[in-house]
């Protein structure tokens, strides 16, 4: 799902005109703050998604690698999160394209108004996002997906269109020895197939087991 940005229109014509500012001979000083804004926002169309805002699949996969290497580093244990929206292509199909783009960019606004700082927020399929929440323990991430679930509970989808209601299934998953972020995803793709095999608004967890104890190793 693809949607023109104006702000990428506007982005293209201010390059636009600094580049024919600097061909009929503007000062560079004039024209270097209008380049760095333009430069700028090239660099985040790089890494979110212009639907939503939120991180692309490829960059927030970068995240999730650099969590990787910490935990290495550091032995700390975090957990990645799939979130599915239920219903999603009846939405579109009943409500139109327009009410379903409303509906992720609320997701999306709530998610991070919500989630920590550190925590990542990213888009990885049409009605699918991933959170990767650093030093966290699966008990916790659990907690995150209620108040995540109770945030949107609270919003008036109604002001969107009529009886509209969002609810999302979720699959939670800790990192292990060994892991690669695809590897991580697909563990975590595992448990959201086990919460809509639930139903609706359901969420299941999958702990990767301990790695072998050999104590002639010791």
């Amino acid at each position: 799902m693809a949607i023109d940005n104006p702000n990428d229109r506007n982005a293209q014509l201010k390059l636009s005109q600094a580049i024919h500012s600097l061909k009929t001979g503007a000062e560079t000083e004039d024209v270097l703050p209008v380049l760095e804004t333009v430069l700028s926002h090239l660099e985040r169309m790089t890494r979110h998604d212009p639907l939503t805002g939120a991180l692309k699949r490829s960059a927030l996969v970068d995240r999730l690698n650099d969590e990787l290497a910490r935990s290495h580093r550091t032995g700390h244990t975090f957990t990645v999160a799939l979130i599915k929206l239920d219903n999603f292509q009846a939405i579109m199909d009943q409500q139109g394209r327009s009410v379903a783009v409303q509906v992720l960019r609320k997701l999306t606004d709530e998610a991070q108004l919500l989630l920590r700082t550190l925590d990542s927020f990213g888009r990885t399929n049409a009605d699918e996002f991933a959170i990767v929440m650093p030093t966290t323990w699966i008990d916790q991430s659990v907690k995150a997906i209620t108040r995540l679930k109770k945030t949107y509970a609270a919003v008036d989808w109604n002001s969107i269109a009529p009886d509209l209601n969002i609810t999302f299934c979720t699959g939670l998953t800790t990192n292990a020895q060994g892991d690669s972020a695809e590897v991580m995803l697909e563990r975590a793709r595992q448990a959201l197939v086990l919460a809509q095999a639930k139903g609706t608004d359901s969420l299941s967890q999958i702990e990767p087991g301990l790695p072998d104890f050999d104590p002639d190793k010791l």
